[in-house]
């Protein structure tokens, strides 16, 4: 068997995962996504991963009674979130990447979302690799990323950077 007969392409945190997106000073909050290529080694050149917006998967997921928060999942508004791109790269050397989502936490917050409330969520589909197969078993391409918006207890300050550091009892 060769080196990286069996590599393949997976989200690790599949099915419904719950992330938080705390309140900041700049109302902007980002969660990620981990994508994963599995098999001994990493790809030789870095490899790219196509992924897409599926709101079918919310659908499918309020019907299945057998689901936790079953019927209570709405997608999260195009407008209280954002990414970059609809692809991922794992550079040569790694195993993993992330697919970066940007959430605005002043509009979840004007929205009405109380804090730790169970609401929304983005439904997310690998697509294509360029290098290897993708998984599979078709849950582990997909990933439902129910958002609670937070508020941190206090925050770090430090006038050499930037932005505060979040703390939280939680």
């Amino acid at each position: 068997m060769k080196d990286n007969d069996k590599s393949m392409v997976y989200i690790p945190s599949s099915g419904f995962v719950l992330r938080k997106a705390w309140e900041k000073e700049s109302g902007e909050y980002t969660i990620n996504l981990g994508v994963y290529c599995s098999g001994l080694r990493s790809g030789s050149n870095g490899i790219y991963v196509g992924f897409e917006i599926d709101e079918s998967l919310i659908d499918a997921y309020n019907q299945d009674i057998a689901q936790r928060y079953s019927g209570q999942i709405e997608m999260l508004p195009k407008e209280y979130w954002s990414i970059e791109s609809h692809e991922v790269f794992i550079p040569k050397g790694d195993v993993d990447g992330n697919i970066p989502i940007i959430i605005n936490t002043d509009k979840l917050k004007q929205s009405g979302l109380k804090y730790g409330e169970i609401r929304y969520a983005i439904p997310v589909r690998l697509t294509g690799s360029s290098e290897y197969k993708l998984h599979g078993t078709p849950e582990m391409l997909t990933s439902i990323i129910g958002v609670t918006l937070n508020k941190p207890i206090f925050y770090f300050r430090d006038n050499r950077l930037e932005q505060s550091t979040l703390a939280s009892c939680l």
